[in-house]
């Protein structure tokens, strides 16, 4: 903590007075969670929400655990709690937060986990995100078991501002957070969009036709061997031949999203996918500009007589787990799944499916964009409207 500045980089209008290290418990208030057994989990009664049911700073109704309300001996949560994991066997995990944002009757938090009662519960939640406070726990985690205890809550302080400007800086970073759940909002309708299009536009089950189709398009899809559609070709390239090559980006073995090295030579000059054939993500498949290279752990598939965008999409939905070899590390081989057969359009039809996936793809990485840079804007605005 920086003792001589006392005040945040970045402050509202009309507050000059310094930020004074206060105890955390001066803002909040404590309680525990419940302590259960299997034998008082039902289907129904009172929920019980553990450290799955925080995702991302919210809180999910997902793998919900219910318990016999009449085996309750803790308070219910309330609108503006914080509920913190204080216990986990990972101890990435420790410091996971959300606040609970509406009424939740017959609801309570688990063993291990804390509930925070704060005089403003956005400004907690906001300071709970910040670095310092990541630090705090770090500080406060066990040699041997990952948690930190009410002891360790009471220890910790913090640089606070008087309660008017907590609940300027509390109300900000709500609208923030709204914002960035709007946001994802977006992303997830648009996954739901191209899920529901790869269902509608692709033949299902025993059918020759898709249910939903371009105008001017009323033939039958026809059998057709992948082997027919694409082209193979093996990779050569290994990590050492690429040390000293800082031109074009090189995809590597993991890399849809993850680690790139460089190439300054290529191997295709048209768009290709790239298929991993070595290693526990075997079968993943990625859409490639031209003039990239992948590692000798991928494969190049190209068009032949097809369109490759389409191509893509008919990849991502096979299933290469029952073509996988080798009792080490798992491989596939062209020559076993280039006999699967799959139902096939003419071009033109290929084409304008390929295109609009590809749009709604593109759609869906240009918001993903936009949303890690809203994050990237609160991760920036924590540290400078706070005190470290």
């Amino acid at each position: 903590m920086n003792v001589y500045k006392a005040v945040p980089n970045i402050r509202f209008n009309g507050f000059e007075d310094k930020w004074k290290i206060n105890r955390l418990l001066t803002i909040t208030t404590v309680y525990s969670g419940l302590t259960y057994k299997p034998e008082d989990i039902q289907t129904s009664g009172t929920l019980v929400l553990r450290s799955s049911n925080i995702q991302e700073g919210k809180i999910i109704k997902k793998d919900c655990v219910y318990v016999n309300s009449s085996v309750v001996n803790s308070i219910n949560v309330e609108k503006k709690d914080v509920i913190l994991v204080v216990r986990n066997g990972s101890k990435k995990l420790i410091g996971k937060h959300a606040i609970v944002m509406q009424n939740m009757k017959k609801t309570v938090i688990g063993a291990f986990m804390s509930g925070l009662r704060p005089k403003n519960g956005d400004f907690l939640n906001a300071l709970l995100n910040t670095e310092t406070f990541k630090k705090e726990v770090f500080r406060s985690l066990g040699a041997t078991i990952n948690q930190i205890t009410n002891k360790d809550l009471k220890r910790m302080k913090f640089y606070l501002p008087f309660s008017y400007e907590q609940q300027k800086i509390g109300n900000f970073f709500a609208k923030l957070d709204k914002l960035l759940d709007l946001q994802q909002q977006k992303i997830d309708k648009l996954e739901l969009l191209k899920k529901t299009l790869l269902q509608k536009l692709f033949p299902r089950h025993d059918a020759r036709i898709p249910e939903f189709r371009f105008k001017g398009f009323e033939d039958d899809w026809k059998k057709t061997r992948i082997g027919k559609i694409v082209q193979y070709s093996n990779s050569t390239y290994s990590v050492k031949d690429l040390k000293q090559k800082k031109e074009k980006k090189f995809y590597s073995v993991y890399d849809a999203t993850g680690r790139q090295y460089y190439s300054n030579s290529f191997d295709m000059d048209k768009k290709y996918i790239a298929i991993i054939k070595d290693g526990s993500n075997v079968g993943a498949v990625k859409l490639l500009p031209a003039r990239t290279s992948v590692l000798s752990t991928m494969g190049y598939l190209g068009a032949h007589n097809s369109d490759i965008a389409f191509d893509y999409y008919v990849f991502k939905k096979l299933n290469f787990k029952k073509y996988k070899v080798g009792s080490g590390i798992p491989h596939i081989y062209f020559s076993d799944y280039k006999k699967q057969v799959e139902l096939v359009p003419q071009l033109s039809e290929q084409q304008k499916i390929g295109n609009l996936l590809s749009k709604v793809d593109q759609l869906i990485e240009l918001e993903n964009k936009k949303l890690q840079n809203f994050q990237q804007v609160k991760k920036c605005l924590l540290q400078n409207m706070f005190v470290e």
